[in-house]
């Protein structure tokens, strides 16, 4: 079902970064997190069941303790997660991936502590608020141009680019840029 440490509770798996980066900062990383539940180059997908989507939810957000996530819930979740990454990787299908699924999840601003956030009424939608309002506030403070996915097509792994020019292409040079390097260069001499 879920990750369950050895006390019986459901525990959080925090995804270690490729090559010893450094994790996304504060809020960011929440988004990082849900991004990469699906390591697409290892064929792991952390939220593949929906009971264990509704034990991520219930541990990073604000996912009401009523069950685990229904079909619907499951498929629009792995949208909004993909879709994210699509934005992240500077592709405009993101766009096209969220906005219908955005429509369904009745998330609309509210005013929370002198500060405008996202919200919902529906339940898949309050789970989804703090990870959307997150990506809305660093794409209005500029943060979000750090968040990049690695541009080696295998791996897709998001990432934040904490160097001083910002021109990373690879979560790892170490890892990802050596193998597509070698890949590289082996076509060349083909």
């Amino acid at each position: 079902m879920g990750v369950w440490n050895q006390k019986g509770d459901p525990e959080l798996v925090i995804s270690a970064e490729p090559g010893g980066r450094e994790p996304a900062p504060g809020e960011l990383r929440r988004v990082q997190q849900f991004v990469n539940t699906n390591d697409r180059e290892g064929g792991d997908d952390r939220l593949a069941s929906r009971p264990v989507l509704a034990d991520w939810f219930r541990l990073w957000t604000q996912w009401p303790d009523c069950g685990i996530a229904t079909v619907e819930e499951h498929e629009r979740a792995l949208q909004v997660r993909e879709g994210i990454r699509d934005l992240a990787g500077g592709n405009s299908s993101g766009e096209s991936r969220l906005s219908p699924v955005l429509d369904t999840l009745d998330i609309r601003l509210v005013m929370q502590g002198g500060r405008l956030c996202l919200d919902s009424a529906n339940r898949l939608g309050k789970a989804l608020s703090p990870i959307l309002d997150t990506v809305r506030a660093a794409m209005d403070d500029g943060t979000w141009a750090r968040m990049k996915v690695c541009s080696r097509d295998r791996c897709r792994w998001l990432y934040y680019d904490s160097s001083r020019n910002g021109s990373a292409k690879w979560c790892a040079t170490s890892v990802c840029g050596s193998r597509e390097k070698a890949r590289r260069a082996y076509w060349r001499k083909k």
